[in-house]
């Protein structure tokens, strides 16, 4: 969860305890400094987590309360106080294997039990990510050269990935690029596994005309080819810098440049085999369309609206997938996850509390 969401939520929870009578809906979003729907949605993340909303009905409008039995706790800090200590704990890890480390901890965890089980449960860790290296990425093995390789290795790699950290518990499955085809085949293959499945930058390549696929394909192949022929810091350079990067260069030049350096400490073998495996072969969204017609778990499809390979794909992703919701992030190319990281985390926080509360299709009859 972003730290505005959380510092938002904090003055909501603080707010209703309060008010004995209840708070208007137009006097939160005003207190909040936020938009109605906002609001909205700031009460059903707090409802999830176990807080015991009310609405009452006085004279035609809506007023929000806690149950009367509700309490924040009793601890000898201000709110602000405890929400900083809360974010302090992930300043934690610089200390590990110190004594201080381990009083602090201690301390936090004496606050904690002075708070209401509600806000104590609020205030504790809400998710757990985890960052899978696919192969020939990071510290992967690249997958062996001559050896065939699909969608369904990766997505294998995937799931023994969560058989070993989560066991049977799904999880939300966030997937860009490459990624994002990735995640599509995970909520295809295995639905009963995702809580949500979030396609980001998703389609390159796709495309109802046979030529145009071709054409992609052919550049997938000659892009393999340089990363096989060039160092990885050329590779880079040059692969970084292409059309639908040019919007992150431009209005971010510094984490455009950290970008590239990134990618030039990558494996130019691995970036090899997976095009030359994979974005060169791989089937497009309109090969795929039978089984995303039938997909099941809440979909967010995220595009730049600069990114010209993607739109397309996904509008049609949006039309054909039942559960798909489209969010398109103005004035951004292929990089939405480092050109734009607040609004992509803020859409897919919405989908995940949306997903969570039953209500990501709430809208549908």
């Amino acid at each position: 969860m972003r730290g505005d969401q959380l510092a938002r939520q904090w003055q909501l929870i603080q707010r209703l305890a309060r008010s004995r009578y209840g708070v208007h809906l137009d006097e939160l979003a005003e207190d909040l400094g936020c938009v109605r729907r906002t609001v909205y949605r700031d009460l059903d993340a707090l409802m999830l987590a176990g807080f015991p909303v009310v609405s009452e009905k006085r004279d035609g409008r809506v007023y929000y309360r806690f149950l009367d039995t509700f309490r924040l706790g009793d601890v000898p800090f201000t709110p602000d106080e405890i929400l900083a200590l809360v974010f302090g704990e992930d300043l934690l890890r610089a200390l590990e294997g110190t004594v201080f480390h381990d009083s602090i901890r201690s301390a936090i965890s004496k606050i904690r039990a002075g708070l209401s089980p509600e806000l104590a449960e609020y205030l504790a860790p809400r998710y757990r990510s985890l960052a899978i290296n696919l192969y020939g990425y990071g510290e992967t093995t690249p997958w062996p050269r001559g050896k065939t390789q699909s969608l369904d290795d990766q997505v294998a790699l995937i799931t023994a990935m969560l058989d070993a950290t989560v066991g049977d518990e799904p999880a939300h499955i966030v997937g860009h690029s490459m990624g994002a085809a990735t995640a599509l085949h995970v909520g295809i293959h295995y639905p009963e596994r995702c809580l949500s499945v979030t396609a980001a930058g998703c389609g390159y390549g796709s495309s109802p005309d046979p030529k145009v696929v071709e054409e992609t394909r052919a550049a997938s192949r000659e892009t393999a080819k340089m990363f096989a022929r060039e160092t990885m810091a050329v590779s880079a350079a040059r692969y970084g810098d292409g059309p639908t990067r040019q919007a992150h260069k431009n209005k971010d030049p510094r984490g455009y440049a950290e970008f590239v350096r990134m990618l030039s400490e990558h494996s130019p073998e691995g970036h090899a085999l997976v095009m030359e495996n994979l974005q060169a072969k791989r089937p497009t969204l309109w090969d795929m369309e039978a089984d995303l017609r039938k997909f099941k778990p809440p979909l967010l499809v995220l595009v730049g609206d600069e990114d010209e390979w993607c739109v397309d794909a996904s509008i049609f992703l949006r039309r054909i997938a039942p559960t798909a919701g489209l969010c398109v992030i103005p004035r951004s190319g292929h990089t939405i996850t480092s050109e734009e990281p607040d609004k992509f985390n803020a859409a897919v926080s919405e989908l995940i509390a949306a997903a969570e509360a039953g209500r990501w299709l709430a809208h549908k009859p």
